[in-house]
């Protein structure tokens, strides 16, 4: 369950997502993290995920994503319509990404 008061991201299973607050200024990503921003170029509310589940993610519009998990590692975002996309092996990152149609989220 997410933290009280956070709304945009609701964890199932252990609390392995960390929100880091809103920020202006690009933010940095732990290493062995798959982290997820509200706003594009890595800006806004942001959550690390690091345990291997899916996470419900609650964004919508143009956010922004760093893999930053060990070389090679692979994220799944699983879209409304049934689609997946896998990003491109660790480490990799987007300053641009849609999250309107993104269901969830597996960082491995």
């Amino acid at each position: 369950m997410a933290a009280a008061g956070i709304a945009l991201l609701s964890l199932a299973g252990p609390a392995a997502a960390a929100p880091q607050g809103t920020s202006t200024t690009a933010a940095a990503c732990p290493y062995e993290d798959f982290c997820i921003y509200s706003q594009p170029n890595y800006t806004g509310q942001q959550y690390n995920l690091r345990d291997c589940h899916d996470y419900p993610v609650g964004f919508s519009g143009i956010g922004s994503w760093r893999n930053n998990q060990t070389s090679g590692t692979q994220a799944v975002f699983s879209n409304s319509d049934g689609s997946k996309y896998i990003t491109n092996p660790a480490p990799a990152s987007s300053p641009s990404y849609n999250w309107t149609p993104v269901l969830d989220i597996k960082p491995c």
